[in-house]
């Protein structure tokens, strides 16, 4: 394990455990193969996961190749001079001699088949059969056979190892043109040290391996053992891999060299930036995953790096990682060592990336991964929300499937995912607002007495909640991931306040009414009996209306501005045209003169209450002593246009000074959250 630190003490002395109730885990893994819908970075299966996205603090990626390209630039071969206990570095593509038997090694020892007249299998393994120039030929009733380019060497791959996770090998049996029997494996350069004879390993052989893998190279084993005709065929087959797997004689390193991603640095940075902590959880070498997290921004390249190891009794011992000095011991258990600050954790068993994600969960925390593989699957499963980087038994239990190779996939999740539970908010209080309104508006109503037209009411519900509603989840996340995440708080402030402000100019539009010469209050005592229809024809209901509407409508304007989360509510054309189209419309209604078109709406521009008056309730109204009112004025009209302006104003300023602005950022700095600041 390694860990990125700017201090011993920091190192040496982790923070508490709540430290940790800031984070959250995102893992992913290599040989990625994603896909998606055009319109959109990842496909989803589960809304709820996109909400479950926008917490996380802290990224897991496993494993160095997600962070490469696809094509092995190039092969070396640290090959083992004949008595001379040294290695020395050859380059397989630059035409130099490599001995016979490490060639038959390179040629036969991997997984690769054909399909068509294309090399299929794993890149490194097809790249390093490219590279040997020989032949492999197939057959349905025989086992593969692989040959030179003249035919003269031939060797049949009579037993095939593959490459199991656990013991980091895979080996092959072969025989050749004279039926002789060959044993070549290959793997992890620890494990091969492990399994051969320690009379065939040269003195440097671990520090160079190591010096390689810092310098970014991955870095295999390949050994060798001669079993001649010593065993029968069948006998052969029956071996135990065990048996087969012992007494090597080591022959050569193999080096691989894999560029990064153009894109692996900049995504690394935007998780950054966002304040999402990548970690990775690597099965490769510790070295090689140090020299990637250093060339994607994982850490500066001036940071301290410490190498820890876990002993026996459970304790840690730190020394640096180019060097085999012990610095010290620590007394941390293995789960304080995870919740650390580390950078880079070394996966040395495949349940290690579940119980990173386990224990994160534990401590209360929104967990997400993802992965390509089978052996990702139990940490996916473990997680809140996953990401797939491949469409095979990943993505049969993640929630997210990304479309390419690239580690970006992860940034435009949580881009998607915050603009997601941003618009989700946004909905929400639009019908928050919905419903707190109109609870004031009924309660206006029962105080005077009156019902509001049936168009008023199919504009409240069929237009308005329908068409902007809609509209609204129309806005498309923001291109850069933020620093902050949609906060609770903030959204009860929005509503909370808009709603305020709205009482508050409902009030002023009621008393503006009640100050006019030419207010009649709206007779309700006459009204038993009457038809329900005829209840809205009165100034009450006119001011009232309208009032309500613009600031209604007004609100689903106000919560799609975006914040930093969504691009410009002027982006959203479905929202712009709905909004505006209804402004204009309730403008004509409310400032142009009576006619046909105003009738529908019972605007109060129409003399209700004139001599021999067809409301049966301002007929009884006028039998009863009452006068006629005339309609009301333009003047009156024009200057309620404006109250509601203000209101407009308010509460658009109300969202982008106090809730999204300046003020609400002041307030945070002044009462900052009492969690502890996360270490990015």
């Amino acid at each position: 394990m390694m860990l990125s630190q700017l201090s011993q003490r920091q190192v040496c002395q982790p923070p508490k455990a709540n430290w940790l109730r800031r984070f959250c885990t995102l893992k992913s893994s290599s040989s990625s193969t994603m896909r998606s819908s055009k319109s959109l970075p990842v496909f989803f299966l589960s809304t709820l996961s996109y909400a479950l996205l926008c917490p996380y603090k802290v990224s897991e990626h496993e494993r160095t190749a997600e962070y490469l390209g696809d094509k092995v630039d190039l092969l070396y071969v640290h090959h083992k001079s004949d008595n001379v206990a040294t290695i020395a570095v050859l380059s397989l593509e630059g035409g130099q001699r490599i001995d016979d038997i490490v060639l038959h090694g390179l040629a036969t020892c991997h997984a690769v088949t054909k399909f068509g007249k294309d090399l299929v299998g794993n890149q490194v393994e097809v790249k390093m059969f490219s590279a040997v120039g020989w032949n492999l030929i197939e057959s349905a009733k025989s086992p593969p056979v692989v040959s030179d380019g003249s035919g003269s060497r031939t060797f049949r791959i009579v037993r095939r190892n593959e490459f199991d996770q656990s013991r980091a090998t895979m080996s092959v049996v072969v025989e050749d043109n004279s039926g002789n029997f060959h044993i070549y494996c290959k793997g992890s350069f620890e494990k091969i040290k492990e399994l051969s004879n320690a009379q065939s390993l040269p003195a440097d052989y671990e520090d160079r391996a190591r010096l390689q893998a810092l310098q970014g190279c991955y870095v295999l084993g390949l050994s060798y053992r001669y079993l001649g005709r010593e065993l029968a065929f069948e006998d052969m087959l029956a071996l135990p891999r065990n048996e087969l797997e012992k007494d090597l004689n080591f022959i050569s390193l193999v080096l691989f060299r894999n560029e990064l991603k153009p894109d692996s640095s900049a995504a690394i940075h935007s998780l950054k930036a966002g304040k999402v902590r990548p970690v990775m959880v690597t099965g490769d070498n510790v070295q090689c995953g140090h020299y990637i997290a250093k060339q994607s921004g994982m850490f500066s390249s001036d940071c301290k790096i410490l190498l820890a190891d876990i002993t026996n009794d459970n304790s840690v011992v730190w020394s640096p990682l180019s060097s085999k000095v012990t610095t010290g011991i620590s007394r941390m258990t293995t789960e304080e060592l995870l919740q650390s600050r580390a950078s880079l954790l070394e996966d040395g068993t495949l349940e290690l990336a579940e119980k990173v994600v386990t224990m994160h969960r534990n401590h209360g925390l929104i967990v997400g991964m993802c992965g390509d593989g089978g052996n990702d699957c139990g940490a996916l499963r473990a997680a809140h929300a996953g990401i797939a980087l491949s469409a095979a038994e990943a993505s049969v239990v993640s929630p997210f499937t990304a479309r390419n190779k690239s580690v970006h996939a992860v940034v435009d999740s949580l881009r998607e995912a915050r603009g997601a539970l941003h618009t989700s908010f946004a909905c929400y209080k639009f019908l928050i607002i919905y419903g707190l309104q109109f609870s004031i508006f009924k309660l206006c109503c029962y105080w005077f007495g009156i019902i509001a037209c049936q168009m008023d009411c199919i504009f409240i519900d069929g237009v308005a909640v329908l068409s902007l509603g809609y509209a609204m989840s129309r806005c498309n996340a923001e291109k850069i991931l933020n620093k902050v995440r949609p906060l609770g708080p903030l959204n009860v402030a929005s509503v909370l306040g808009l709603w305020g402000s709205n009482v508050v100019f409902l009030v002023a539009a009621i008393c503006f009414m009640a100050s006019q010469k030419d207010y009649v209050r709206w007779p309700a005592q006459y009204s038993h009996g009457a038809s329900w229809w005829t209840l809205g024809d009165n100034w009450e209901s006119t001011v009232l209306f309208f009032t309500m509407y613009f600031q209604f409508i007004t609100s689903a304007f106000v919560f799609s501005f975006g914040s930093k989360f969504r691009k410009t509510v002027f982006k959203n054309l479905s929202l712009m045209v709905s909004y505006w189209s209804l402004i204009a419309v309730c403008s004509c209604l409310l400032l142009l003169p009576h006619n046909k078109f105003t009738e529908v709406w019972h605007v109060a521009s129409e003399q209700f209450n004139h001599a021999n008056p067809a409301s049966p309730v301002w007929a009884s109204y006028q039998k009863n002593g009452g006068q006629p009112s005339p309609a009301m004025s333009f003047d009156f009209r024009f200057k309620l246009w404006w109250i509601i302006l203000a209101s407009l104003a308010v509460n658009i300023a109300w969202q982008k000074v106090v809730v999204e602005g300046p003020l609400a950022r002041i307030l945070a700095a002044k009462y900052p959250s009492k969690r502890q600041k996360l270490h990015i």
